[in-house]
């Protein structure tokens, strides 16, 4: 199954803000097959009259912003540190 937004979620916090959740999935809600499960939790400024997606692509943008620096950094230390940025398989096949 594609991995897909599943569920948004739009909460009014005041007059110039809203949080928007976003559930994304390779399954259904509640589907304990998943293999990828992401949710996106995000205060942002109110918008006029914005489609969804608008919503959507705002609160997984803000998220991306805050992720990508911790990404960096991670990939930094690995490898300052002399590691490569994946390990090996557990059990190697050979």
């Amino acid at each position: 199954m594609p991995t897909e937004i599943r569920k948004t979620t739009v909460t009014p916090v005041d007059a110039d803000h809203d949080v928007i959740e976003l559930h994304i999935s390779d399954a259904p809600l509640d589907d304990e097959s998943a293999t990828l499960v992401v949710q996106i939790l995000v205060k942002q400024r109110a918008m006029l009259a914005p489609a969804l997606g608008h919503l959507q692509r705002a609160a997984m943008k803000t998220a991306q912003d805050a992720l990508m620096p911790l990404l960096q950094t991670l990939a930094n230390e690995l490898q300052q540190n002399g590691m490569g940025l994946y390990p090996p398989p557990k059990n190697p096949k050979g």
